[in-house]
């Protein structure tokens, strides 16, 4: 599933797939190739499988280079009682955030940050209220 976000009115609004070359955040939750291969035209990233995230190491769990941060995440979620562990990939840019996640996780779904301070990028704070959300 892919989820798009803009930036509006002092909130993120979600918006459907044909208006995703605006969004400032892309979210790809389970993603099909299609919406792979829609994410990654509209941003022009790399971006990882399930296999790259859950393989990497914890040396090189976090990159940067062209001004590009990526950073693989492992995380838990309930299912029918139980936790289970997933892995999330961040793809960040000055003025856009990407996700990439392979189940349902509350801190997403639930997730709505505060408006962002004066000068900094709105995907930046985005990126970071939603890791202060992840490990909340």
């Amino acid at each position: 599933m892919l989820n798009a976000f803009v930036w509006g009115e002092g909130r993120l609004q979600k918006r459907d797939e044909s208006e995703a070359a605006e969004a400032i955040w892309l979210d790809l939750e389970t993603p099909t190739p299609e919406e792979y291969a829609l994410v990654a035209r509209i941003t022009g990233f790399l971006l990882p499988r399930y296999e790259d995230l859950a393989e990497i190491e914890r040396s090189s769990r976090l990159s940067f280079e062209a001004d590009i941060l990526t950073l693989s995440l492992p995380t838990v979620y309930n299912a029918e009682e139980t936790v289970n562990r997933s892995v999330c990939g961040f793809i960040l840019s000055r003025d856009r955030l990407v996700t990439v996640r392979f189940s349902t996780n509350r801190a997403f779904s639930d997730f709505s940050p505060s408006a962002p301070l004066a000068g900094i990028p709105v995907a930046q704070h985005v990126f970071v209220s939603l890791l202060e959300a992840i490990v909340g």
